[in-house]
Formats: structure tokens, C-alpha cells, sequence
């Protein structure tokens, strides 16, 4: 989805060649309004009443998403994107915590301060790691 802030014009024919980067003798320019009213509905009237700075949704034009001046936002990406750094850093964090040796009393015979995995280690807690995996199979239709 792509989004712009009204800056405040008076007529919806600028706004679109804002959004579009169309000029208002394109031939896209009557397409490219229709789109723009259907998905912004409070643009078709008073543009006095809106406040500046007011976000717009800008459709695509013929299956354009690129439109001039426009911001992509796309939700979905940013939840994976987030949920995926989660995950990757719970899985280094908890790889870390496995793999680090702790000073403990060794077993009899060995130098005192030796160092060795302890058994709490080996039974390290995923349940973090577990979640994680499980919300992202969640919101990936897994």
C-alpha cells in the first residue's frame, strides 16, 4: 500500500497529479481520480475540512504501485520483517547460552575452577524460542 500526506490543495485533480505524477492533461488523470476518490471517500467533497497532513491512500494505477512522492508501506512485510529479528536473535541468544561453559564445582579429581557445560545447560528453557517460532508459523499460514 502506498500512502502520501494531503498538503493541503483545493482541488482533487491536484492531489492525484501530486500522487501520480501526472500532468492534468494526461489521459490517466480521469482513471487515476476515480481510483483515488473510491479509496479516499472524504476527498470527493470539502478538501477545505480536511486537515493538512491528513494520510492518503494512493492505489494503484493499472497496476502501477509506484506512484511519485508516495511512501510504500506494507504491513505485512514489517510484521515478518520484525517477527523474523525476534527470531534470530532469540536463536543466537539461546545458542549462546547452550554452547557457553559456566565455572562450577567439577566433578571429583578435576582442578578447582575448571570449566564444564552444567546439566541445567543442557536442559536450557526454548519456550521463548518456541513462541517465536510458533507466532511465525501463525502469521505465515504454517
Amino acid at each position: 500500500m502506498q500512502i502520501l500526506q494531503f498538503g493541503g490543495q483545493t482541488a482533487v485533480a491536484d492531489i492525484v497529479a501530486k500522487a501520480y505524477g501526472l500532468r492534468p492533461n494526461d489521459p490517466q488523470m480521469a482513471t487515476a481520480t476515480k481510483n483515488f476518490i473510491a479509496a479516499n471517500p472524504a476527498f470527493g467533497g470539502n478538501l477545505t475540512a480536511i486537515p493538512k497532513g491528513t494520510i492518503m491512500v494512493v492505489p494503484p494505477l493499472n497496476g502501477n504501485f509506484h506512484s511519485a512522492g508516495a511512501t510504500t508501506v506494507d504491513p505485512v512485510r514489517s510484521a515478518f520483517d520484525l517477527r523474523l529479528t525476534n527470531l534470530t536473535a532469540n536463536a543466537n541468544l539461546a545458542a549462546a547460552q547452550r554452547n557457553a561453559p559456566s565455572s562450577s564445582t567439577g566433578a571429583l579429581g578435576t582442578a578447582p575452577g575448571a570449566t564444564t557445560p552444567t546439566s541445567a545447560l543442557a536442559k536450557l528453557d526454548f519456550t521463548v524460542l518456541q513462541q517465536d517460532l510458533a507466532a511465525f508459523a501463525k502469521l505465515h499460514g504454517g
